[in-house]
């Protein structure tokens, strides 16, 4: 069960790592441009970092990769950190930037067996990714049938971008999959209420 945030700051104000990192998250997703809540974010992360709770490494890595100006260098030292002690996020983030070349020579091998480890690791949204290269053969054979179940898991999991790829998937038929308006408004109905207004504006259509 999800704590609230006063329990968040009680939990935190005791010592606890990841509900430090959760409470400044949520500050983060307010005010994401606010320099004042960037700067008590990467103090919390560095913390965090610096006590081997590796969420902490891989959410301070995604700190200098997404926010502006980047800092490539210290954002793929972090992630890789992060990575290397199994934290799923850190191998996300990591499998992102080699997909696309962000700061490091683009690799989409790689980046598949990187979603892969997040995926493994429990990271929602790494299934998704994970599902995107195999749907579109990118560093992995094509496979429509995987990518399917990787967005099924994800949408489970209430991972709006998974019901939304599902949406697709079944609007436009792929694989075995033939096209069902029906299956694509489904989809697209639950990543709308799960938040994802790309869900909400194909699901008008």
């Amino acid at each position: 069960m999800a704590k609230s945030l006063d329990e968040l700051a009680e939990a935190c104000k005791k010592g606890d790592h990841v509900s430090c990192i959760a409470l400044v998250g949520k500050g983060l997703q307010v005010n994401p441009d606010d320099p004042r809540v960037q700067a008590k974010a990467k103090e919390v992360f560095e913390a965090a970092c610096k006590a081997r709770v590796w969420e902490g490494c891989a959410q301070l890595g995604e700190m200098y990769a997404f926010v502006k100006p980047p800092d490539m260098a210290k954002a793929k030292a972090f992630l890789d950190k992060a990575c290397t002690n199994k934290d799923p996020l850190g191998c996300s983030d990591l499998g992102t930037l080699y997909e696309n070349g962000i700061g490091v020579t683009k690799d989409e091998s790689k980046a598949a067996g990187l979603y892969r480890k997040g995926c493994d690791g429990g990271l929602v949204i790494a299934c998704v990714n994970l599902g995107f290269v195999y749907s579109q053969g990118k560093g992995v054979k094509q496979d429509v049938d995987k990518a399917v179940a990787l967005y099924e898991k994800a949408c489970d999991a209430d991972e709006a971008k998974g019901c939304l790829n599902l949406g697709f998937v079944y609007q436009n038929g792929k694989g075995k999959i033939t096209p069902d308006r029906m299956m694509s408004t489904k989809y697209f109905d639950r990543a709308c209420k799960l938040g994802d207004p790309q869900g909400c504006e194909a699901a008008k259509k």
